[in-house]
């Protein structure tokens, strides 16, 4: 475990951590930055947006891989871009300490936009997504035995 991943879990700390939120696309010639913080914060050259989002990352205690972000208020800029593309759209999702940027406490964790819904009378979005890389497939549900398989025994 990093240091700075440790410094989450102390009991009192003086850090301050909050998310980042990167969506883009291939036809965009800038991806959407945000963090979850009052003001705007720089990352590496990047000026990630101040906007209220929450995170529900996908249920451990099942196969399920679907993932939610709900994100408060949410621009016309984003709404547009994302109600012109229908898939390719990828969306990642890192932990960082806001009061030193430059430190990544856990992430970057990437995801495949499902679907995006408006509520334009709230202004929240809600995007859907599904979790991306080879170690998220679910296992083999074939039963490797010595009889069947004598090379993975051997």
């Amino acid at each position: 475990m990093s240091e700075a991943l440790k410094e989450l879990y102390l009991p009192q700390t003086t850090a301050v951590f909050g998310n980042i939120l990167r969506i883009e696309h291939a036809s965009w010639d800038v991806p959407m930055l945000y963090v979850a913080n009052t003001e705007d914060i720089v990352v590496s050259g990047e000026t990630f947006v101040a906007r209220d989002f929450s995170f529900t990352p996908p249920d451990s205690s099942s196969e399920d891989d679907s993932a939610q972000i709900t994100i408060d208020d949410v621009d016309r800029t984003l709404a547009w871009a994302l109600q012109q593309v229908t898939s390719g759209v990828t969306v990642t999702l890192s932990c960082i300490r806001l009061d030193q940027p430059s430190i990544r406490i856990d992430g970057p964790y990437s995801y495949s936009l499902d679907s995006f819904k408006k509520d334009s009378a709230s202004g929240k979005a809600t995007l859907e997504l599904t979790r991306q890389g080879f170690l998220n497939y679910t296992a083999s549900k074939d039963s490797y035995t010595n009889l069947l398989f004598p090379g993975v025994f051997g």
